[in-house]
């Protein structure tokens, strides 16, 4: 691998692994490389066959993953100029509800393409959101498992894992759109949603945009609003100039 790939600098870290931008001298071109520690090669192998099932403008490509000394690296598309969603609302605390829409859009459009592919994330969340000047993008499907074989563990991030979850539930497509909604909610108020009995407690954003993410956001995953109807529900939003 480090005949191939020349580090370049280290660009995130997390409770997974270490990225960073890389250089492929073989097809000259820069990409993302995460390394992970070795230990579960069989379940990192399933997990990056899963994301390379995908093809998606929004979803970060994978092209490669191969051991190396002690470690496991994943090679990944590099998505220039960008930053987190996270990052973006630290920076200028909420955002307009056109420039969420259109985050909304890109992301439904992603789940719904992995979801069709047989495919769960079952981590999103604004650091996994990667805003370029003509893309968004959904990385880190570190965690992503085969619809069917996810572990009935918690997985995913506090404050973006869905409710059933934390109630033995299985992770399912449903499960990704909640943590969806929790995400486009953090994006509009600055924080995630607050789960608590009482639903006045947390009223949310309001208009067309809010009402798509208190259905993302229902507690019951059998009346929760699929990908495919929250986009049909924002096809007649407006886009941000």
């Amino acid at each position: 691998m480090l005949d191939r790939y020349r580090l370049l600098a280290r660009v995130g870290r997390g409770g997974m692994g270490v990225v960073w931008r890389a250089h492929d001298s073989l097809l000259r071109r820069d990409v993302a490389i995460k390394v992970l520690v070795s230990g579960n090669d069989r379940a990192v192998l399933r997990e990056a066959r899963a994301a390379a099932r995908l093809t998606h403008p929004s979803i970060v490509t994978v092209y490669d993953v191969a051991p190396s000394g002690d470690n496991l690296w994943i090679v990944m598309e590099l998505v220039h100029e960008s930053v987190t969603l996270s990052e973006m609302v630290s920076r200028l605390g909420p955002l307009p509800a056109p420039v969420v829409t259109r985050i909304a859009r890109s992301l439904l459009s992603a789940l719904s393409h992995a979801h069709d592919k047989g495919v769960l994330h079952r981590d999103v969340n604004p650091h996994n959101v990667l805003l370029a000047s003509d893309r968004v993008v959904l990385i880190d499907f570190g965690i992503a498992a085969p619809v069917g074989r996810a572990s009935s563990a918690v997985a995913g991030t506090p404050g973006y894992i869905a409710p059933e979850r934390y109630g033995g539930g299985p992770h399912t497509a449903a499960a990704d759109l909640w943590s969806l909604g929790a995400t486009l909610y953090t994006a509009m108020e600055s924080r995630p949603p607050c789960v608590a009995p009482d639903p006045t407690a947390d009223p949310g954003p309001s208009g067309l945009l809010g009402r798509v993410v208190g259905g993302l956001l229902t507690d019951d995953p059998y009346s929760r609003l699929s990908a495919r109807a929250a986009l049909s529900a924002l096809a007649s939003a407006k886009d941000p100039v």
